[in-house]
């Protein structure tokens, strides 16, 4: 009687499982230039990987909370990733602007962005040190759909699965429907 129990605990996870080969998702470090590949830049710990878009507005609207939400897990690497879309000279505004405190880069051959099936900024992807996606999609449900967002946030998605996660329990809700600016993988 314990096992159907176990698999319907498991069955979103299961539904929705994406693993990256982190040693082999190289990225270009912003700034130096140099290809770096995200486990190096995970340094082994559990990673949030955020798509991000200078220009996209909902992307500059979340950009604001950012720091807070890395400095509230410092045991979770993040890394913030632009797509080969992004004008370059834009993104050291947009990092100083916002005061990003963590690594950023940029994905000229959308390696990174194809192995995760995404064509929104912003978008979050929780990946546990194996490189099995644990989350995927909105960082909150501040915005409810284009153009239209809320007054008061009423669920943190990627704070509840960094928590859940964290604390060695299964994601309760491993997938949203991120809400962004679409691109062109």
């Amino acid at each position: 009687m314990r096992y159907p129990l176990l698999i319907v605990a498991l069955l979103p996870f299961l539904l929705n499982a994406q693993h990256l080969n982190l040693n082999k998702m190289s990225l270009v470090e912003w700034g130096s230039g140099r290809p770096i590949s995200v486990a190096d830049l995970a340094q082994g710990k559990p990673t949030v990987l955020l798509t991000l878009a200078t220009e996209c507005p909902i992307c500059q609207k979340y950009a604001g909370g950012l720091p807070e939400l890395a400095a509230a897990y410092p045991q979770v690497a993040f890394i913030g990733v632009f797509t080969k879309w992004e004008d370059t000279t834009l993104i050291q505004p947009f990092v100083r602007d916002y005061n990003l405190p963590f690594p950023i880069a940029t994905d000229p051959k959308h390696r990174l962005i194809k192995s995760l099936k995404t064509e929104v900024t912003p978008e979050a992807f929780l990946v546990s040190p194996d490189g099995n996606v644990r989350y995927r999609g909105s960082i909150n449900d501040w915005f409810a759909g284009l153009g239209k967002y809320r007054t008061v946030v009423t669920q943190e998605y990627l704070r509840n699965a960094l928590d859940e996660y964290l604390a060695g329990k299964v994601v309760s809700l491993p997938q949203t429907k991120a809400i962004g600016c679409m691109f062109a993988r």
